[in-house]
């Protein structure tokens, strides 16, 4: 059935046009490979940056909430701090700011913020009356002996 104008392609163009035919699918199937490979990266970067997302989120958070106890024990120990003074004092006002203080420490302490108590702790044990024995007595706490001040110039 072959037609009278029809002719049969010679080897060169039968083996060029397989070449092309080749050639486009190594070229397709390569192309394919690649954009393949870009979209697992891709979903790698994009999961990654997920995930660092969500950490420095977590970590603004956490920046955060420390950020506000800090804030609360700051904020505490100023109201605190008139009355450190007169945890050395005796009398009813004085018996007042021990309350204040103690109860401020206790609330910073339960936050687990102990710096007011141990402060608050150390004025008392600074100021109590030492026995013979090594402890201060009520005299001997008043007299404190006072070194020369060194002037630079």
């Amino acid at each position: 059935m072959k037609m009278p104008g029809e002719s049969r392609p010679s080897s060169f163009e039968a083996v060029f046009a397989a070449y092309a035919v080749v050639a486009t699918f190594a070229l397709g199937y390569g192309y394919w490979r690649l954009a393949t490979r870009q979209n697992e990266q891709d979903a790698k970067l994009e999961q990654q940056r997920q995930e660092q997302q969500a950490a420095v989120t977590r970590l603004q958070r956490e920046a955060d909430d420390k950020r506000a106890t800090d804030d609360l024990e700051i904020q505490v120990i100023s109201l605190a701090s008139p009355h450190l003074s007169k945890l050395r004092e005796s009398g009813r006002e004085a018996a007042t700011s021990q309350r204040i203080v103690s109860a401020a420490a206790e609330l910073l302490s339960s936050k687990g913020r102990p710096a007011l108590a141990q402060m608050a702790e150390k004025i008392r044990v600074e100021t109590a009356p030492i026995t013979r024995s090594g402890t201060r007595t009520a005299s001997s706490s008043t007299r404190r002996t006072r070194r020369p001040r060194l002037r630079p110039w």
